[in-house]
């Protein structure tokens, strides 16, 4: 079988920013949850918090990936994290293209998703900050083209943001999981 690594941060991880206690939406609410409930095997890996440097390459990421075969697929959505940590666009750009070369190997297929745009919100307060994360997705874009591989460009897709300008409604959920399910139903029906 062939399985599907998400490979991302909180979004990934389905973190509810409306919780007092840090907790994540119900499996069924979050994008990851969503594609498997569709029939996409999905083992998610996305962390609270994760930068891009979190994961390294995939020799120091290797034991997120001891049951991986040479017929998965990474979707790969990193970045805001480095965003608001202060990081620029084109640094994060680097640090996604070393990632990338490090993962190619190991994967039938690779999917590079670029981040959401922040947003003015609780957690986004600079005009900076967004201004780099709106040019984010143009540096996802050469890269993937570089690689040959899939960028998924979510910041068209009008993925509905939370008060703090970052996390993914239970809206967006849906909204990245059906864009992600036509992009990645055509690896798993081969």
């Amino acid at each position: 079988m062939r399985n599907t690594y998400c490979i991302g941060d909180s979004n990934t991880w389905g973190y509810d920013s409306r919780s007092y206690l840090g907790s994540r939406y119900p499996r069924e609410v979050r994008w990851t949850g969503i594609l498997e409930a569709s029939g996409i095997p999905v083992i998610n890996l996305g962390q609270n918090g994760a930068c891009i440097r979190d994961f390294g390459s995939f020799e120091q990421s290797s034991p997120l990936f001891q049951n991986s075969s040479g017929e998965d697929i990474a979707v790969i959505l990193l970045g805001s994290n480095d965003l608001l940590s202060g990081r620029s666009a084109e640094n994060a750009a680097w640090e996604l293209d070393q990632l990338i070369s490090s993962f190619l190997p190991h994967f039938a297929h690779t999917v590079l998703c670029s981040p959401v745009p922040l947003q003015e919100g609780e957690w986004v307060t600079s005009a900076s900050m967004i201004q780099e994360s709106e040019l984010l997705p143009a540096f996802c874009s050469a890269i993937a083209e570089r690689y040959h591989i899939l960028c998924a460009d979510s910041d068209h897709w009008g993925i509905d943001l939370l008060y703090d300008g970052v996390h993914f409604s239970e809206k967006g959920h849906r909204i990245f999981a059906e864009h992600m399910k036509q992009l990645l139903l055509p690896f798993h029906s081969v």
